[in-house]
């Protein structure tokens, strides 16, 4: 009974561990359609778009109409001197990832949009926008941003 109970955990649990695009948050943009704060998954695989999954639908950016990029990480939480000296001495301070994306819809009109990320992701976006967005696309290497 316990190897048909721990079976049955493994088979359901399973699909949950083999995501294979990490939630990212849309942190707000000129995008109406997900509000600020929601979560969803970005896909990579379509050829034509780059699509952000969300629960109410999705929002594909074709990868032609990208005009700039910018992945960057910024400093989770400010704190005032004598904190920050405190907090660096014990632990490596948190960081936040970002993704910037900037491109042009079908009526021309400049959009923009941007994406909090996990801290895995940064390197699998930068070779699919590499590959795959227009080479005359303006970006920024992966930087470390934010005042310490």
């Amino acid at each position: 009974m316990r190897r048909i109970l721990c079976l049955l955990l493994f088979t359901t649990a399973l699909p949950l561990l083999a995501d294979p695009s990490p939630g990212v948050t849309y942190a707000g943009g000129t995008i109406t359609t997900p509000a600020a704060g929601t979560a969803g998954t970005l896909d990579l695989s379509w050829p034509d778009a780059l699509r952000f999954h969300f629960a109410m639908g999705t929002t594909d950016i074709p990868w032609a109409s990208i005009r700039s990029w910018t992945l960057s990480t910024q400093l989770a939480r400010h704190l005032g001197v004598l904190p920050t000296i405190a907090v660096g001495l014990v632990r490596k301070r948190q960081r936040v990832h970002y993704l910037r994306l900037a491109w042009r819809d079908d009526h021309n009109n400049p959009q923009g949009m941007l994406f909090e990320i996990p801290k895995q992701m940064p390197n699998v976006l930068e070779a699919a926008l590499i590959a795959r967005a227009p080479a005359k696309t303006q970006r920024t290497a992966y930087e470390m941003g934010g005042a310490e």
